[in-house]
């Protein structure tokens, strides 16, 4: 996985790695969170190496996400097809696109197309190209009905930025 060995990427690794541990562990969320603060070095990427995360920001979205998924989870089944629900997609893709979704809705001081991306790279590290493509399609869907103006105007810029690259 060409993954970026970044503080907010790590925090951002580490999140679903803890949403997926507390799903499949059944244990309360405060105390996976505590566990992990303590016993853990950081975010664990796919090189099997240990980086740093922001231990605020972890705990704080972790919670969030916790405390909200049903709400998230509604969010999220709006932008899947008629064949999908959240329970049919596996653990570790629930967390993923969970914790995205928190970040679209409350940390509107991340642009949208970033959470996107970040979290596009971290499903390269635990999915397939075709799971990957699934979770770029469900989060540009879901940046563009949480955050319908940034989305609309980034288009523009982008689309404009096309056309003059092509000479139009």
């Amino acid at each position: 996985m060409l993954w970026r060995h970044d503080f907010r990427s790590a925090t951002r690794l580490a999140i679903v790695q803890v949403l997926y541990q507390i799903e499949i562990s059944g244990q309360p969320c405060g105390a996976v969170i505590a566990q992990f603060l303590t016993h853990q070095e950081g975010a664990i990427g796919v090189d099997e190496e240990a980086y740093d995360i922001d231990d605020e920001l972890f705990a704080h979205i972790v919670a969030k996400v916790d405390q909200d998924h049903g709400s998230l989870d509604d969010h999220i089944a709006t932008v899947l097809s008629r064949e999908w629900s959240m329970d049919r997609l596996g653990a570790t893709m629930r967390a993923l696109l969970r914790a995205a979704c928190y970040e679209l809705i409350a940390r509107s001081d991340v642009p949208a197309r970033v959470v996107i991306k970040e979290y596009v790279d971290i499903a390269r590290g635990f999915h397939g190209l075709e799971e990957t493509g699934f979770v770029n399609a469900a989060l540009d869907r879901l940046a563009r009905a949480l955050r319908t103006q940034e989305m609309t105007s980034d288009r523009s810029e982008k689309d404009s930025e096309v056309n003059a690259a092509i000479g139009q």
